[in-house]
């Protein structure tokens, strides 16, 4: 089951319940009867003909949080729910400092004159405010990713470490790539495994404001933290623009409407 929702709606640390019941469902150890209800047994429901109802608040259960919005059915499994779940806390391998911002230039090496970016994806804790985290999927730790900023006509290699629990990839929207290079899962490549790596490599042909995001379960990885901006100043840049990409970039950087420079 697939649906659309976001980091900040699901996983506000405040706003995750935990119970120990879940509708037509019993979660927990039964208690004792008492001697009332041992003299006076209530009659017992037919489990498959409890409703299904949808979870109406962000709802965790152990390490498993909930999303909204979810439907819960009485013969539910635990890997269906696990399925469903938003994150797994118990595989949050980082919390970031309260003063830690996304969207941080990333500087590459330059082997052999090819721009080397080496990204990391993980599930990490993340401060959206003063006292309030939520669990992400982050690349290099932050969200948004980090800002890559290369120039037209650069040879560029990103060697993506994969140490999210699952499968992931990453798609470069709105630039023009070779399609072994493209970042669809399962169709342009196999998706990066937990523990794998998968490396990009291609020439930028274009200018412009453009972003990389996950292209694996997209709605899921995306929604969780999973993108980031990627800029492309053009090789001779136009005078009459000077000053306005700069600003352009700034305030536009995730929208493929502000690009520039094309």
């Amino acid at each position: 089951m697939k649906t659309r929702f976001g980091v900040l709606t699901i996983l506000l640390a405040s706003n995750v319940v935990a119970q120990d019941t879940m509708p037509g469902m019993n979660m927990g150890t039964p208690t004792a009867p008492s001697i009332h209800d041992q003299h006076h047994p209530a009659a017992s429901p037919n489990i498959s003909s409890l409703p299904e109802t949808p979870i109406s608040t962000v709802t965790r259960m152990g390490n498993l949080v909930m999303p909204p919005g979810m439907i819960m059915t009485p013969d539910q499994s635990m890997e269906a729910m696990q399925d469903m779940a938003a994150v797994d806390l118990s595989k949050v391998t980082y919390t970031a400092p309260a003063n830690a911002r996304g969207d941080q230039t990333l500087q590459p090496k330059i082997v052999n004159g090819v721009k080397v970016f080496n990204l990391e994806t993980s599930l990490i804790n993340w401060n959206i405010l003063p006292g309030v985290q939520v669990a992400a999927y982050a690349v290099n730790k932050q969200v948004p990713g980090p800002r890559l900023r290369i120039t037209q006509g650069d040879r560029v290699r990103f060697v993506v470490k994969n140490n999210l629990p699952d499968p992931t990839s990453i798609h470069w929207h709105g630039l023009s790539v070779p399609n072994k290079m493209d970042g669809s899962a399962d169709v342009t490549q196999k998706p990066i495994p937990p523990g794998g790596s998968f490396t990009y490599e291609f020439t930028v042909n274009q200018a412009g404001t453009f972003f990389y995001h996950s292209h694996e379960a997209v709605d899921r990885q995306q929604g969780l933290g999973l993108y980031g901006a990627l800029i492309v100043d053009p090789k001779k840049p136009d005078p009459t623009l000077k000053g306005v990409t700069t600003r352009f970039a700034q305030n536009c950087t995730l929208s493929e409407i502000c690009r520039v420079g094309r």
